[in-house]
Order: C-alpha cells, then structure tokens, then sequence
C-alpha cells in the first residue's frame, strides 16, 4: 500500500530493493563510464574504462589511490 507523497510512484515491493538497488547502481555505473570514455582520447578504449568501473564497484568502492 502506498501512503502520502508516495502515491504517485509506481509500486515495486515485490522486486525487492536489492535488486533495484543493484540494476541502479549498475546503470549509474554505465554511464559514468561513458562519460569518462568521452572525455578521454581515443588512446582510451570504452571496455577499458568499463572494466575499470566495474572492478571498483566489485572491490566495493575502496578509496583510490592518490594517482588514480
């Protein structure tokens, strides 16, 4: 059942919110990672970058070091 300001948003419960949480970070990550791929030179190639996105997502986000 959906309350107040909630109404209007479209009900998923039954998804769960892993999976939603999960398929929106991975959209995020897409297009992050094709941002970067646009601002880079062609020396850069876009699974490259996704292969880099993904590896920070699947280590858990640990801070970078300070070159990278």
């Amino acid at each position: 059942m959906q309350w107040g300001p909630c109404a209007h948003v479209p009900d998923t419960s039954a998804l769960g919110l892993y999976p939603r949480l999960l398929a929106a970070v991975a959209t995020t990550a897409v297009r992050v990672a094709v941002e970067h791929w646009c601002a880079q030179g062609p020396e850069v190639t876009f699974p490259d970058i996704f292969r880099r996105v993904f590896a920070h997502l699947a280590a858990g986000l640990p801070e970078p070091p300070a070159d990278g």
